[in-house]
């Protein structure tokens, strides 16, 4: 019997043990870098969730909370669709406009002698588009783009009637 090389099998050894270990380093490089990548997904996605479905609260709020006769129209201002709350205090009317100009929802106080433009408005949260309509059911419907063009749709029932025209 000859006696067996130990050197040459530990240098086997040592290799197979780096080529694993090499292999665990990679594959937890490759994890890692598709987890990143899908946590940034998911994140771009609830960002823009969250600011359509924001803007369509906060207009909801609006709504409910001026939700008396006479107060809700859909109308313009500066050729802009816009949705009007109008207030009666101490017999002078001051009108809301919330409205979408400039990449912002925007919300504008006036009074009746004001003159201020839809740049003046405050803005609210960034969309890329906001429509309004209103249904012959007494609804109403907005529909709220986000900045990846996915469109998010709220129906609101007032209690009071919605014009069309304006304040």
């Amino acid at each position: 019997m000859q006696p067996r090389s130990t050197s040459g099998s530990r240098v086997a050894d040592l290799l197979f043990v780096l080529a694993l270990f090499s292999l665990f380093v990679i594959d937890s490089a490759l994890v890692i870098i598709i987890g990143a990548r899908s946590y940034t997904g998911a994140l771009e996605r609830m960002d823009a969730a969250f600011e359509s479905r924001t803007a369509l609260g906060y207009i909801a709020g609006k709504i409910r909370q001026n939700d008396v006769a006479h107060s809700l129209s859909l109308g313009e201002i500066e050729g802009r669709p816009a949705l009007c709350l109008s207030q009666d205090h101490n017999g002078v009317v001051y009108t809301t406009y919330i409205y979408h100009w400039d990449g912002q929802l925007r919300e504008l106080l006036v009074g009746p002698d004001s003159r201020a433009g839809v740049d003046a408005g405050q803005a609210l949260i960034a969309v890329a588009d906001l429509e309004m309509e209103a249904l012959d059911n007494g609804l109403v419907r907005l529909v709220c783009t986000d900045g990846q063009g996915r469109r998010s749709q709220l129906l609101i029932a007032p209690r009071t009637a919605v014009g069309e025209d304006g304040p």
